[in-house]
C-alpha cells in the first residue's frame, strides 16, 4: 500500500529527525524521499576525527564535491550548523583551515549556528558574507591572529549575533582583554566565557556592560574548587568536558537540550527563587 505523499514525508522526515544515521539508507529508497530527505544530511555539518560520524553527517571532502556539483543555492539553503573540530596539527589539517575552510564557508554562508574550534584569519572574507550566524564558539586569538584579541565589534560577523561563545584560555592574566567591546554587541543576549570567575570582578563588568544580556555562562572543564557566589542570576558557572559540549551542540542543532537551555533552566530557577541558597551560581547536574 502506498501513502498519501503528506504522511509518507512526514514519517520519513520524523525518522530522519531522531534516528540521523538511517538518512543514508533512505536515500536509496525511492527518489521521491531522496528528494526530501536529502536536504536534512546537510542542516548540521561537523569536521574533525572527533566529530565526524560517518552514518550521520557527509565527510568534507564530500561536501566540498557537493559544492562544486549542486546549485549554490543548495548549500545556502540547507547547511544551517557547523561545527569545525580538528584537533591535530597536520599539515592536512592546516590546509583545510587555510584554503578549503574558507570555501566552504562561503558557499553555505546561511549557516546559524557556527563553532570554529580551528580557525584563521584566512577565513574572515568569508564570514564577512555570512550575515545571520547568530551562534558563534571560537578562539579569538586564533580567528583574528592577535595576542590581544581585538573584538572588532563593526564587523559584519557581530552585528546579528546573539550568542558567543569564547573559547580561549586567559591564564595570562598580564595580557589585557577588552572586556568593554563585549557591550557594544548590538544583539548579544548570551555569552560564554571560559574560567573568568577566578578574574575578579570580570563577570559583574560584562552583566552590567551587556544591556541585553540575558546569560553569562563561566565555562570549566570541571568544576572548580572555589565557592562560587554572585548575586546576579543571570550568571551561571558550568563543567562540561569537550565530548558532552560537542554531544549537546548537536542534540540542539536537531532540536534538543543543549547548554544554553540547561543555562536559562537554571537562570529562570535562580530568579523564582528555587535555588538555595539564592545566591548559588553553580549548574549542578
Amino acid at each position: 500500500m502506498k501513502l498519501p505523499p503528506e504522511p509518507e514525508r512526514e514519517i520519513f522526515e520524523t525518522a530522519a529527525l531522531l534516528y540521523p544515521e538511517m538518512i543514508f539508507k533512505m536515500l536509496l529508497t525511492a527518489r521521491r524521499v531522496h528528494a526530501r530527505i536529502e536536504p536534512m544530511l546537510y542542516q548540521t555539518i561537523t569536521f574533525g576525527d572527533d566529530t565526524w560520524d560517518p552514518d550521520i553527517t557527509p565527510a568534507w571532502e564530500g561536501l566540498l564535491v557537493a559544492i562544486k556539483s549542486k546549485p549554490s543555492a543548495f548549500l545556502q539553503k540547507h547547511v544551517r550548523h557547523m561545527m569545525v573540530n580538528m584537533y591535530d596539527t597536520r599539515p592536512t589539517t592546516a590546509s583545510f583551515i587555510s584554503s578549503e575552510l574558507p570555501e566552504i564557508l562561503s558557499s553555505c554562508n546561511q549557516v546559524h549556528s557556527l563553532i570554529l574550534f580551528n580557525s584563521s584569519p584566512s577565513i574572515i572574507p568569508a564570514l564577512e558574507s555570512a550575515p545571520n550566524v547568530r551562534r558563534l564558539g571560537v578562539f579569538l586569538r586564533d580567528l583574528f591572529g592577535s595576542r590581544v584579541p581585538p573584538l572588532r565589534v563593526g564587523h559584519p560577523l557581530f552585528a546579528s549575533l546573539t550568542h558567543l561563545e569564547v573559547f580561549d584560555d586567559r591564564s595570562d592574566e598580564s595580557v589585557p582583554w577588552p572586556w568593554a567591546d563585549f557591550g557594544l554587541l548590538p544583539e548579544l543576549t548570551h555569552l560564554l566565557i571560559y574560567q573568568i570567575y577566578s578574574s575578579g570582578s570580570i563577570p559583574l563588568l560584562l552583566l552590567a556592560s551587556c544591556r541585553k544580556l540575558q546569560v553569562l555562562v563561566d565555562l570549566y572543564s570541571e568544576l572548580p574548587l572555589i565557592d562560587v557566589v554572585v548575586e546576579d542570576p543571570r550568571f551561571v558557572l558550568m563543567a562540561m568536558s569537550a565530548s558532552e559540549y560537542e554531544a549537546e551542540w548537536r542534540a540542539g542543532t536537531r532540536g534538543g537540550l543543549d547548554l544554553w537551555d540547561r543555562a536559562a533552566g537554571f537562570v529562570g530557577k535562580r530568579r523564582r527563587g528555587e535555588i538555595k541558597p539564592a545566591s548559588r551560581s553553580t549548574l549542578l547536574d
